[in-house]
């Protein structure tokens, strides 16, 4: 969590800081995943433990093959993946003196990841 960067250093700090991720105390947010189940086609669901703040919740995901190909540089295949979510900040204490008005508890998040065999 050290490493976030939203190119403005006093929200940096903020963010790192006991108001929010409390990066000192709690320096990752882990994912552990539990299940997966197939969603329809190229669709899966994705389930684990997220734990933030020392805090651990179950989560169900959006995951989704989007296709595999040769990577021409290094001639291995490479698969494509897009994991989707929706979570909510007042379930880890994040930000928790800030009143959805202000800041909203729900925080959607796309990851585009690529692996290679």
């Amino acid at each position: 969590m050290a490493s976030i960067d939203t190119r403005n250093e006093m929200r940096d700090g903020h963010l790192k800081g006991p108001d929010f991720f409390d990066v000192e105390k709690y320096p990752q947010i882990t994912f552990k995943s539990t299940g997966i189940n197939n969603a329809g086609e190229g669709q899966y669901k994705l389930t684990g433990d997220l734990t933030a703040k020392g805090i651990t919740k179950k989560v169900e995901l959006t995951l989704t093959y989007r296709g595999s190909v040769e990577n021409p540089q290094t001639k291995k295949t490479s698969a494509g993946f897009k994991l989707t979510g929706v979570i909510k900040r007042s379930d880890f204490g994040i930000g928790s003196a800030f009143p959805a008005p202000m800041l909203g508890d729900e925080v959607p998040f796309v990851v585009n990841a690529e692996f290679q065999q």
